[in-house]
């Protein structure tokens, strides 16, 4: 992966002391930069504006709040950059607005702009949210870039929505291995995938097989494989002592042969 470096604008005169490794110059837009490859701004990227609680009052007084969001918006979707907003400070402390004024503005970016909102106590509390969010950045820079791969979600959608698929192998053991708590349709996939691609596999595996095959960054790991291979290998000959008694009259069908 190339070399991303960090930036924060030279007006944010207290925070060069607080992110000492990140670059500092003046930005177009925003406060701070994160996923900045030489001097373009990387897919993926993520630009965030900073405002304190008389900030944000006053910004939203003037008209300023209503133009700068607009510049970020067109900044982010020419450059496939994502944009957030850090709110430092209380809502209690807020002079020129209510509490209620302050959270329909709150309401309207995540859920009618498509903007997240941050919130933090002060500039130090800030600047470790920056840096986490940076490290972040840097470590899962796929996800950030091309957001979170849920082909799983697919293969659940065909399993409850596409009759054709249900006689689909693959969705099927996709489908009782995720039955298993604990077992995401994500990691089901991983462990079919991990026993030869077929549920037989898995019913042939090992606890200790299972528990071994990686996972993304980690590995299925021992609670799960046992928890899975118990419920895959359950013997259904016998009531299971802890569960609620049948009613008297359904007794005998049960035991028929």
């Amino acid at each position: 992966m190339n070399s991303y470096t960090n930036i924060v604008d030279n007006r944010e005169q207290d925070f060069p002391a607080l992110l000492p490794t990140w670059k500092v110059q003046t930005l177009p837009v925003g406060d701070f930069w994160i996923g900045i490859s030489g001097e373009l701004v990387a897919p993926g990227a993520i630009i965030i504006e900073r405002k304190t609680i008389f900030d944000l009052e006053a910004s939203m007084k003037d008209g300023r709040y209503r133009e700068q969001r607009t510049r970020l918006q067109a900044f982010a979707e020419e450059h496939k950059a994502h944009i957030a907003y850090i709110i430092e400070g209380n809502l209690d402390n807020a002079k020129s607005f209510t509490k209620t004024v302050l959270w329909k503005w709150f309401l309207r970016l995540p859920f009618v702009h498509r903007i997240p909102i941050l919130q933090t106590r002060n500039k130090q509390e800030t600047a470790d949210l920056l840096q986490v969010l940076a490290s972040m950045w840097l470590s899962d820079y796929t996800e950030f870039r091309d957001g979170k791969k849920t082909d799983y979600i697919t293969t659940i959608k065909h399993t409850h929505t596409k009759g054709e698929q249900r006689d689909d192998p693959v969705v099927f053991a996709s489908t009782v291995l995720s039955s298993c708590k604990g077992i995401s349709p994500a990691t089901a996939k991983v462990i079919l995938e991990g026993c030869g691609g077929s549920l037989e596999g898995v019913m042939a595996a090992s606890v200790e097989k299972i528990a071994a095959i990686p996972n993304g960054k980690t590995k299925v790991g021992q609670a799960k494989a046992k928890k899975l291979f118990e419920l895959l290998h359950y013997k259904t000959s016998g009531v299971n002592q802890s569960s609620p008694s049948l009613p008297t009259e359904e007794e005998p069908e049960m035991t028929q042969s």
